[in-house]
C-alpha cells in the first residue's frame, strides 16, 4: 500500500491481543517530509498501538517547523478502556518540555463524537456494551464518549467541526467517529 501511495513507512505495529492480523501503520510522504525519530508508545497497554514520529518539513533548516504525527486505533471493546489509552495523548495537545507545539493525531477512536447521538435501534443489542455508558446495575446508558471528550478538553481540535459538514451517520455507532485531530501551538 505504501509503495502504491508513494509513502514511506514510520512504522507498522501488529495488534497486541489475540492472533488477528491487525495492525496499525503511520505512513508519510519522503519527498516532503523528513523523519527526525520515532517511537511505539505505550507498548503492552494499547489494544493496538501508539505510533509516534517527529516530523520536519524537506526544506526546514532548524525544528521550528517540526510537528508530531501520531498514529492509533483505539479498542473496540468498552469505553473504559478507549478512555485510558485516550489519556496517552493529551500531553501533546499543546505545549509540553521536548516536543514540537504541533501535533496531528490520526486515528480510528472507536468512538463517536459527543455531539454525535446513535440510533440505537440500528446496532445490535449484543454489541451496545462497547459505545453505551454501562451503569452499576448492568443496564446500558447514554453514548459512551468520554475517549474524544478527554481528547478535546486536553485541547485537541476535531477538523471535522473546523471544515464544515460531516459526513451522514450509518448504521453503527462509530461510523462518524473523529479520524484525524488536529492541535497547534498557541501562537498559530
Amino acid at each position: 500500500m505504501a509503495h502504491t501511495l508513494g509513502l514511506t513507512p514510520v512504522c507498522m505495529a501488529r495488534s497486541r491481543i489475540g492472533d488477528t492480523p491487525y495492525h496499525t501503520a503511520l505512513l508519510y510522504r519522503a519527498s516532503k517530509l523528513r523523519m527526525i525519530g520515532r517511537r511505539r508508545l505505550g507498548e503492552g497497554v494499547f489494544h493496538h498501538a501508539l505510533i509516534r514520529a517527529r516530523l520536519r518539513p524537506l526544506e526546514a533548516d532548524n525544528d521550528h517547523d517540526d510537528f508530531l504525527a501520531l498514529a492509533t486505533h483505539l479498542t473496540y471493546t468498552d469505553g473504559d478502556s478507549r478512555l485510558r489509552e485516550a489519556r496517552w495523548m493529551t500531553d501533546y495537545a499543546g505545549d509540553f518540555p521536548g516536543v514540537p507545539p504541533r501535533a496531528l493525531l490520526l486515528a480510528d477512536m472507536n468512538c463517536p463524537s459527543p455531539s454525535d447521538r446513535p440510533d440505537w435501534d440500528n446496532v445490535p443489542r449484543n454489541l451496545q456494551s462497547r459505545y453505551r455508558l454501562v451503569q452499576d446495575d448492568g443496564t446500558f446508558g447514554d453514548t459512551d464518549t468520554r475517549a474524544v471528550q478527554v481528547l478535546l478538553e486536553s485541547g485537541w481540535q476535531d477538523p471535522e467541526t473546523l471544515t464544515g459538514p460531516r459526513p451522514s451517520a450509518t448504521s453503527t455507532p462509530t461510523s462518524r467517529c473523529p479520524c484525524a485531530w488536529i492541535t497547534s501551538s498557541p501562537t498559530e
